[in-house]
This record gives C-alpha cells, structure tokens and sequence, in this order.
C-alpha cells in the first residue's frame, strides 16, 4: 500500500469520527509496514495514536494485544531493547489472559529478541527454545512464531561468536518458512 493511499484512508476513517475503527486501522498499517529505517518512525507514531485512542473507547481483546506486540517491535527496530523488552512481556502476559496462543508466541519472540540485543543470549535461548521445540495443533498455532524463535535462536549464537552452533537454528528458520 502506498504512503498517499495509506494516508487518505486515516484520513477517511478519522473525518468519520470512528474512534475504534481508527484505533483497529492504525495497527493494521502498522503491521503492514515494514521497520526499515525510513518508516520504524511513522510506525511507531501510529502505535502511540492507537494506544492513545484505545484508553478512550473499548477495543477487541486481540487487538490491544496486538498493538502491544507491535510497539515492542517498533521499540527494537528503533534500537531501544529496554522498553521493548517490557512492552513484549505485557503483549505476552495479555495473550495469555486472552487466550491468544499465536500472539503469545510472537509476544516471547520479539522478548527473546530484545533480550539478544542486550546480551541476555542464554536467557534468550531458553525462551525461544520453549516455543521453537512446541507443538500443538495447526489451527491454534501461528506457523511464522517458532520460524522467528529459530532466526532469534541463530542470532544469539551468531552475537555469542559460535557460528556452527548458529545454523541449525537458521536453517530451522528458512524450512519453516518455505511451507
């Protein structure tokens, strides 16, 4: 979606004065952006504003995890490992309240992945390896979570300088993703 078409249906959304549409929106763009350098910003924008206008009306329970696990992201991407890692735990302790497995999932990825960033590879490792090694059934998976844990499993042992110790979680990941 481009940036003009992207702004115009904000825009749109905002003139109706749709308050959870807008809130629901935000995060869908959000999530639709990649965090490149040039756009981490703007995304980052677009979870405050949502979270904002979400303290102001009443969201689906999915939703407000959503917008937790998105500004987590949004956090790393900005180099910030700290905040991200906290705003991860809270996506993750609400996907376990609301029973969304496939967002807990990716909630404890993007922890696991701010804990790299700070150095906490082993603690890193032991989360990430709880949810790569799980199984359950398909239609309550999300099938890019344990793809994700393997790419941050890698990542640890690439930052720890062990790099034969780093393929298999890699190559784990790239299988994982080709289905």
């Amino acid at each position: 979606m481009k940036m003009a078409s992207i702004r115009k249906r904000l825009s749109e959304i905002r003139d109706a004065g749709d308050i959870e549409g807008l809130a629901e929106a935000l995060v869908d763009i959000s999530e639709l952006t990649p965090l490149f350098s040039q756009s981490a910003s703007l995304v980052h924008d677009w979870i405050v504003e949502s979270r904002e206008l979400a303290a102001t009306c009443i969201l689906d329970r999915g939703l407000e995890v959503r917008q937790a696990l998105r500004h987590a992201e949004v956090l790393l991407s900005l180099g910030q490992p700290i905040p991200s890692y906290a705003m991860a735990r809270r996506a993750e302790a609400l996907a376990k309240q609301y029973a969304e497995l496939g967002l807990q999932d990716r909630a404890t990825a993007a922890a696991s992945r701010a804990l790299v960033r700070l150095g906490r590879h082993d603690d890193a490792l032991t989360l990430l390896t709880r949810i790569a090694e799980r199984k359950v059934h398909p239609s309550l998976d999300d099938a890019v979570a344990p793809a994700l844990c393997f790419l941050a499993v890698g990542e640890a042992h690439l930052c720890e300088g062990r790099y034969v110790d780093a393929v298999g979680p890699l190559e784990d990941a790239l299988s994982r993703l080709d289905s």
